[in-house]
């Protein structure tokens, strides 16, 4: 009986270091379970930032992508539009059919019954090159017969030219010579007096000579064209 009895004592005995052994290792391997899900969960929310992140830097790299090819395809336009604009002013040789026609288009465009102006002769001379200067001279003489008004107009037109805003031709004046058609003179119907006309209707006879200003080109220009 008192065998049993010991044996029954160790059999619980056993029992509970089992049981004791037991919860340990629930509670360990819960505690363990735990925090290896709390890694696992900030593993998957660095990542997703790690995603986040990437998606937002291609945004990032496709809009300054965007604005580099925007702002480089302005540049281009714009140094275009410069260089279209400077070869209208000032180009790269003498030029002087597209001068020609600019000279005539003005004469067309300001021709009117009251401020007339005539082109009656253009005549362009050989190309000067200067060692001296960066730049060539396309020298041309014109005669024209025009109102004062309308060659006041014509000197201005001359003033301003090689205006990049206008892309009319760089030239200047180098001489002027003129006569003059005085205006005609007016008799009244009631008293038969004569009357001056207005002096702004007197016709100048005016030949000029003009240089025309084109750019030199550089020996590696010269051997590339």
């Amino acid at each position: 009986m008192k065998e049993k009895k010991i044996i029954k004592r160790n059999l619980e005995r056993e029992m509970m270091n089992y049981i004791v052994a037991l919860v340990v290792v629930l509670l360990v391997g819960g505690v363990f379970g735990v925090l290896r899900f709390r890694e696992m969960q900030r593993q998957q929310q660095a990542y997703n930032d790690g995603q986040e992140m990437i998606l937002r830097l291609q945004s990032t790299s496709n809009k300054v992508s965007t604005t580099f090819n925007d702002l480089n395809t302005q540049l281009k336009n714009k140094n275009s539009t410069v260089l279209q604009t400077m070869e209208s002013a000032f180009p790269g040789n003498e030029n002087y059919t597209d001068l020609a026609r600019e000279i005539d288009e003005y004469f067309l465009r300001n021709n009117t019954a009251a401020t007339p102006i005539f082109l009656s002769d253009l005549r362009f001379n050989q190309a000067r090159y200067d060692n001296a200067k960066d730049y060539a001279i396309l020298p041309f003489n014109m005669t024209i017969t025009a109102s004062r008004k309308s060659f006041n107009n014509f000197l201005s037109f001359i003033e301003n030219s090689g205006d990049l805003t206008s892309k009319s031709r760089l030239m200047d004046i180098t001489s002027i010579s003129m006569s003059f058609d005085k205006a005609p003179t007016v008799t009244t119907a009631t008293d038969a007096t004569t009357v001056s006309a207005d002096p702004n209707d007197e016709k100048l006879n005016v030949s000029m000579a003009f240089n025309a200003y084109f750019q030199k080109k550089t020996p590696t220009q010269t051997a590339s064209a």
